[in-house]
């Protein structure tokens, strides 16, 4: 079996050249998903536990940071490691023992969360969805050379684009975004922007107000069952910044952030209309029925356009596979 990671698509290639089994997984490099990471580690388990004789090969891009992250959930899932930490270590020796540098601070964050579920049986330590009130730039960028930027606000739930201060709301009473000479303030008050699980926050640069083009500055992925309520400090080696961003501030070096820039998050929590609130214990579920139907949900299968007019035209209006 050949696993792959899309960005919401179908891989390029032919995937009959593989006997068509091929699974694909939407996994994203900055915005990870705890689901898609249990579905992955089930879908292996599976079709490994079906056979002595299957194998999986696993590939992204490079073949090292998303493949690392999915293999060692894997390995954790199925007790071969007792931490998917350590099991990415051990990719880590193994695939790149010289260079660690494309490792990133939300691959270790997102091993830790499976770790964490693994260990609780399912449980997070904060099951309730937040509501996010403000989030609080300290210090300012310098991306437009003038010791500013133009920044634009965009956040993902799951894999989605919930939010962006580009279609922001002007006519409220809290502007939506607010700069001074030290701080930016991006103000989500009447938005009601309830957060669930998975949660990638990105601000970017725009360098020409009259284009969409935009420039990544920071971004933070997290999981909302791993935050608390309340005033939460991000610090920058918390964050993804701009590679050369990053090394100048490990160094001392020049950078485009000032040393004491921060990102704050304003955070309640929101009970209402939440029954039992946010669980993984389901994704536990090791029995090969629930990881046959993992199988069957990420098979990618191309039809063959010939057979298919075949049966449309004997009245069927939905082949599933």
């Amino acid at each position: 079996m050949l696993l792959g990671f899309s960005q919401g698509g179908a891989l390029p290639y032919e995937y009959a050249l593989f006997r068509d089994q091929v699974q694909t997984f939407d996994l994203r490099q900055h915005a990870p998903s705890l689901r898609t990471l249990f579905d992955i580690a089930r879908a292996l388990a599976t079709w490994i536990a079906l056979s002595n004789t299957n194998i999986a090969a696993v590939h992204c891009s490079n073949g090292r940071l998303r493949t690392g992250l999915a293999i060692a959930c894997y390995l954790r899932y199925v007790d071969l490691f007792n931490s998917a930490s350590t099991a990415f270590n051990y990719f880590l020796e193994r695939r790149s023992p010289d260079d660690d540098s494309w490792v990133t601070i939300t691959t270790r964050r997102y091993l830790r969360y499976f770790d964490a579920i693994m260990d609780s049986e399912g449980r997070v330590p904060n099951p309730f969805p937040l509501q996010l009130h403000q989030i609080i730039i300290n210090s300012i960028p310098n991306f437009n050379n003038d010791g500013g930027c133009d920044p634009v606000l965009e956040i993902s739930q799951n894999g989605k684009l919930v939010y962006s201060s580009i279609f922001a709301d002007d006519t409220q009473s809290v502007p939506a975004i607010f700069q001074d000479a030290y701080n930016i303030i991006f103000s989500l008050s009447s938005s009601t922007l309830i957060l669930g699980k998975d949660i990638h926050i990105r601000v970017s640069h725009r360098p020409d107000p009259d284009q969409s083009r935009t420039v990544s500055m920071m971004s933070f992925a997290l999981n909302s069952g791993f935050m608390t309520a309340g005033i939460v400090r991000i610090a920058p080696g918390d964050m993804e910044l701009p590679h050369r961003d990053e090394v100048s501030h490990k160094l001392g070096g020049v950078s485009r952030f000032e040393a004491d820039f921060s990102m704050d998050l304003v955070l309640t929590e929101n009970k209402e209309d939440i029954d039992d609130g946010i669980n993984y214990d389901t994704f536990l579920d090791k029995s090969l029925a629930k990881g046959m139907a993992k199988l069957t949900q990420h098979h990618f299968l191309d039809s063959n356009p010939v057979l298919l007019k075949v049966l449309e035209g004997q009245g069927y209006k939905k082949v599933i596979g």
